[in-house]
C-alpha cells in the first residue's frame, strides 16, 4: 500500500481563509482600480465588497477567480475618498522579500558608514596628534590621544564642526 501526498496551493489557500464566497462582490473596474495596475504593473489587482463587514478590499488574484489575497481594506472605496496615492500604493504591493532586502541592504549601508565615520575619525585624531606634536605640545597630544580630553573629528561633529574649524582659522589669520 502507498500513500501519495499531493501538495496543492489552491486547496491551501482556500482553507487560509483566502477563497472568495458569497459575501464578496466583485466590483467592476474603476479609475482607482486601472491606475493601481498601471501604477504598480500588476495586471490581477481588484477591488471586492465584502457584503457582512462592509469593507472595500484591494486584493490581488492568487488563482482566478477562487483564490485572492488581502491587500488592504477601505471603508469606503478608493475611487470615492479612500484614495491611496502611488507610493503607498508601490509599497503595499511590494514583495516581503524585496521588502526584506531593502531593509537589510539599509541597514548594511548604514553600518559601513558608522565603520567609515569610525576609521576617518581615528584618521583625524591620529593626524592632530601628530600636529600637535609637531608644535611641541606634546601633553596635549597625550591627552587627546588617550582621551583625556574629548576629540571630535569631522565625520562626528558634522556642519557644526566645519564651521567652528573655519572660524578659527579665520581667526588664526586675523592675529
Amino acid at each position: 500500500m502507498s500513500i501519495e501526498i499531493v501538495f496543492d496551493p489552491k486547496w491551501e489557500a482556500a482553507c487560509a481563509g483566502l477563497a472568495m464566497g458569497e459575501d464578496h462582490e466583485i466590483l467592476p473596474d474603476s479609475d482607482w482600480i486601472r491606475f493601481a495596475r498601471r501604477v504598480t504593473g500588476i495586471p490581477d489587482l481588484f477591488m471586492y465588497h465584502h457584503k457582512k463587514t462592509g469593507n472595500f478590499v484591494f486584493a490581488k488574484w492568487l488563482f482566478k477567480p477562487d483564490v485572492c489575497m488581502e491587500l488592504e481594506v477601505f471603508d469606503r472605496p478608493p475611487d470615492r475618498g479612500g484614495w491611496m496615492d502611488a507610493k503607498q500604493l508601490k509599497a503595499r504591493c511590494v514583495p516581503v522579500w524585496e521588502t526584506q532586502k531593502a531593509i537589510a541592504d539599509s541597514m548594511r549601508k548604514a553600518s559601513d558608514e558608522r565603520k567609515s565615520m569610525m576609521e576617518n575619525h581615528c584618521h583625524e585624531k591620529a593626524a592632530a596628534v601628530k600636529s600637535m606634536r609637531r608644535r611641541g605640545r606634546d601633553q596635549e597630544a597625550y591627552m587627546v590621544e588617550n582621551g583625556y580630553t574629548p576629540w571630535v573629528g569631522e565625520a562626528k561633529g558634522g556642519e557644526s564642526y566645519r564651521q567652528t574649524c573655519e572660524m578659527l582659522k579665520n581667526l588664526a589669520k586675523a592675529t
